[in-house]
């Protein structure tokens, strides 16, 4: 089975920080399909607006480290921030 990278370029606010990691704004409810891989750089920033969630149908692929963390943070302390749901067979999380 092929894993395909859904593209939320339509969905989500991109602003590059820096050669590769990204700061991603998330409005309202979105959902990663299933079959999908969110896929994210080390370093990059994810922020969710007052709320604001994200459903996980498909797998997220984070790629942070300690030096370059994937930091996950709110504006506010309302929202649900990532619901998983995970119907993809194989998919990461």
């Amino acid at each position: 089975m092929t894993k395909h990278v859904l593209s939320l370029l339509f969905v989500f606010t991109l602003f590059a920080t820096s050669a590769s990691a990204q700061e991603v704004r998330i409005s309202g409810h979105q959902t990663v399909a299933k079959d999908s891989v969110w896929s994210l750089p080390a370093g990059s920033k994810v922020v969710f607006e007052a709320n604001a969630s994200v459903e996980v149908l498909g797998g997220l692929n984070f790629s942070g480290s300690v030096e370059a963390p994937v930091a996950i943070t709110a504006e506010e302390v309302s929202g649900l921030g990532f619901l998983i749901n995970g119907q993809s067979a194989g998919s990461n999380v």
